[in-house]
Order: structure tokens, then C-alpha cells, then sequence
């Protein structure tokens, strides 16, 4: 203590030579280059300050305490960089008030969707409140508080908070919690957002303190003379009808196969995953379904699906599962085109007449991706240009000029002209024109 006294008697003595005035810029200079290096900004134990080699940060600190070389008196190192730099001053914390603690825990609630504790670390946009050194001052009565509390209290008494220790704490005033006041609540919480609460919602009600987890908890344990032993959910679906996610009633195929059929009597379409709603089934939906197919949950056997229940036991067409093609198939069906309408069938012929749900884009796609058996790298006009002579514009026969000249003189011995580019068909051509020539010879094709 001696040697203490005796070191800042000669640091008072050496700041009290006559020495040049010390602008406050120049500390906070020595500052920003101290934060720079080590990332905090300096107090009075720092020693010796990088840039002066005479003066420390301890003689810095006294001089702006005592009024020295032109430093106002009165302040410090941390006042100093609290006022210019924004750091925070344990020495002087702001007052707090417990509408600011249960604003910011209201905030941590809708972000994290529980409410905080002493070990959830730092206060988002507080200026460097922790909840560690909130509960710290609700416990001291520091810091404008008043009153002997905790933060588990603070949210206990004001939001209804359970505390570790157990649902609910024998001084806890609350009125008598029943069943009817309970679906009071939920009808008015649903009349206000459109579903049923759950534990995670905070107040049953505006300006209420009663959480709905505290409804949760006594509803479970029995408290305040509810049975216990039941959650919100089971209240819900008990009292309100609700569908419970956690117990969805079991399903079997002849279930699903009635509600399909339902679905075609009344909108002329068998459904699928993405039908939304199941008709007249309450929480059903129809991707719900397709998933227990998939998965084998509520006591199906899993390894199927919708489209594939569908196709086994109403031979609907499943999209992933297609019949194999042939060319000989594919032949048979544009035979039969060519008969109904007196032309062959081209890829955007739309379905295909003599099969239900093929299609001639379907069936030319098949062909060139290789796809339901076939080879691929074919099409539609390649097939039918190499099994039934039809035309391919795509894949024209060469043309030579003794050819031409050879069409030209029969159409001069058939007519009495030459001919030009709307002379029309050549005949015994397969549909060649003298457009067509006339183009050939222009652009060299």
C-alpha cells in the first residue's frame, strides 16, 4: 500500500511539471491505435502508452481526473471513450426499468421462440447488456431496480413464465384455471389468428401474464384442479375437433381408394399428390397420403404411392410407370391415324386415337430419348419416312440437276409449259414442289 501511495504521488508530481498541454485528440489517437493492436480499448493498468515513452495510461487517467496539461477535470480514461467512442462504461450503467427487461425478452421470445435465461449471453441492440448482468441487478437493486428479484421472477410474475424448479411455484397468484376458461382463450385466439395455440405462443390473451406453456404444463401435471395427464392438442381435438398432427388416425388402402373415387365423382379427374385438400375429409391431404404410401406411416405398408395405388387397382396411368413402346406398336397406332383422318401423324397431332392417355409428342419424345423400351435417337417423321415412305421435311432426298431437268420435261410434255415456282406438286415426287426446287436452287439446299 506504501509503495502504491508512493507511485502515484510521483506520477501527481511529474504531471504537475510544466509540460505542453495534451489534447484530447491526441488521446483518443493513442486509443484507436491501442484498439487497432489489441482489439479492446485501454484503462488505467495498461502501462505505458504507445507513443509518448515518458507518460502511461494510469498518469493519462490522472491527469484527466486531476485537470492537468489542459485536460478537463473531473473525467477519466472510460468516461472519455464512453463520450467519443461509444464504449460502454461498467463504472457508470445506465439506469433500467423492468418494461426495458420485458421488452427485450419479448424480443428474444419471437426470435428464438423461448424465453430467456441467465446463460443466453448478450442482449441484442441494448448497447452491451447481457442477461447475466440483468438478473445481476434485478438481484442487487442496482441500476434504478428496485425490489429483491430475479429475471426468472421478473418473467414469472409479469408473462407467466414457469421457473426451472417446477411447472409452477406454490406463491404463484393465479386465479382457479378450468377447462371452460381455457377454451375461452383458444376460441378467442382463433378468432384472432386463424389456428389453435400451441406451448410456444406466449399470453393466452393480451395484457394477461398466463402463458399458454404455463396452460400447457398444468394441463399435464393437474394443476389449479384440471384432471392432468391431457396437452393443448388433446384438449383441441377433444373439445374443438382439431386434427392432432402427433395422432393422425390410422389409414388403409380401401379408405384412400373411397375418398379417390370421390374426388373423380366430383371434379371428372382422379387425383394426385398435388390435389391439395382431400373432398369432404377433414386435415386430409392428398400429399399427406402419397407420403404414408411412401414412408409406410399410420399402418400402411410403405414402398408405394398415390399414382401407383391408383394404376393397381383402377388402372389409372401413372406418369412414372408407362407401358413399354415397340415400333411395331407405334406403327399399328399411326396406321390407324391415317385411316380415321387421311393423314399420318405428325408430333403435334395431340392423342393418339386408338390408345387412351398417349399422345403423338409423347410417343416422338419416347423415340428420341430411348425411353419405355425403345432405342432411341429416333423420331416420329424418321419412322414413318422408313416404314411407311412418308415424307420427313427435316430429312429431304438429294436433288441432282438431271433430275430436275428430267421433271422439267415432263411437265413441258404434260402441259405445253416450262415450268415455274407456282407450277405446284410434281407429280410421283412423294410431295416435292417447284417452290420447293426454286428454293433449292437459290440457297443450295
Amino acid at each position: 500500500m506504501r509503495n502504491d501511495a508512493m507511485s502515484k504521488k510521483r506520477i501527481v508530481r511529474r504531471l504537475q511539471r510544466p509540460r505542453s498541454e495534451l489534447p484530447v485528440e491526441r488521446i483518443l489517437e493513442w486509443a484507436d491505435r491501442f484498439h487497432a493492436r489489441h482489439g479492446r480499448w485501454p484503462n488505467a493498468n495498461d502501462g505505458q502508452v504507445e507513443g509518448d515513452l515518458f507518460l502511461t495510461w494510469s498518469g493519462v487517467n490522472e491527469a484527466l481526473r486531476q485537470g492537468y496539461r489542459g485536460l478537463p477535470r473531473g473525467s477519466s480514461i472510460a468516461r472519455l471513450l464512453s463520450e467519443n467512442r461509444g464504449h460502454r462504461n461498467v463504472g457508470r450503467l445506465p439506469d433500467m426499468t423492468e418494461e426495458q427487461i420485458l421488452q427485450w425478452a419479448d424480443a428474444f421470445y419471437r426470435c428464438t421462440k423461448r424465453w430467456p435465461t441467465t446463460r443466453s449471453g448478450p442482449i441484442l441492440n441494448s448497447g452491451g447488456e447481457t442477461w447475466p448482468t440483468v438478473n445481476k441487478a434485478l438481484e442487487k437493486r442496482t441500476r434504478g431496480l428496485k425490489g429483491p428479484s430475479s429475471l426468472a421472477k421478473l418473467l414469472e410474475r409479469r408473462r407467466g413464465v414457469p421457473r426451472k424448479r417446477g411447472c409452477f411455484v406454490s406463491h404463484l397468484k393465479v386465479p382457479i384455471l378450468t377447462e371452460t376458461q381455457i377454451l375461452r382463450w383458444a376460441d378467442a385466439w382463433h378468432a384472432r389468428t386463424n389456428r389453435w395455440p400451441t406451448a410456444k405462443d406466449g399470453p393466452v390473451a393480451p395484457g394477461l401474464t398466463m402463458t399458454w406453456a404455463a396452460v400447457s404444463c398444468a394441463l399435464h401435471e393437474g394443476r389449479y384442479t384440471l384432471p392432468g395427464g391431457m396437452s393443448l392438442a388433446q384438449l383441441w381435438v377433444a373439445k374443438r375437433g382439431h386434427r392432432n398432427v402427433q395422432r393422425l388416425p390410422k389409414l388403409s388402402e380401401a379408405q384412400i381408394m373411397a375418398w379417390a373415387r370421390e374426388h373423380r365423382r366430383r371434379t371428372g379427374k382422379w387425383p394426385n399428390k398435388d390435389c391439395g385438400p382431400v373432398i369432404a375429409v377433414n386435415g386430409e391431404v392428398w400429399l399427406n397420403i402419397d407420403m404414408a404410401l411412401r414412408l409406410g406411416r399410420r399402418q400402411l405398408a410403405g414402398g408405394s404411392s398415390l399414382a401407383q395405388l391408383l394404376a393397381k387397382r383402377c388402372g389409372v396411368r401413372n406418369r412414372k410407370a408407362l407401358p413399354r413402346l415397340s415400333d411395331a406398336q407405334i406403327l399399328k397406332w399411326a396406321d390407324d391415324h391415317h385411316r380415321r383422318t387421311g393423314f399420318w401423324p405428325r408430333r403435334t397431332s395431340g392423342k393418339v386415337l386408338a390408345a387412351r392417355g398417349e399422345t403423338w409428342s409423347g410417343v416422338s419424345t419416347a423415340l428420341w430419348t430411348g425411353i419405355r423400351g425403345l432405342g432411341g435417337g429416333s423420331s416420329l417423321a424418321q419412322l414413318l419416312q422408313r416404314e411407311r415412305g412418308v415424307r420427313n421435311n427435316k430429312r429431304l432426298p438429294p436433288l441432282t440437276p438431271q433430275q430436275i431437268l428430267a421433271w422439267a420435261k415432263a411437265h413441258f410434255y404434260r402441259t405445253g409449259k416450262l415450268p415455274n415456282a407456282q407450277s405446284g406438286e410434281i407429280p410421283n415426287t412423294g410431295g416435292t414442289t417447284w417452290r420447293a426446287i426454286e428454293k433449292a436452287l437459290r440457297n443450295g439446299g
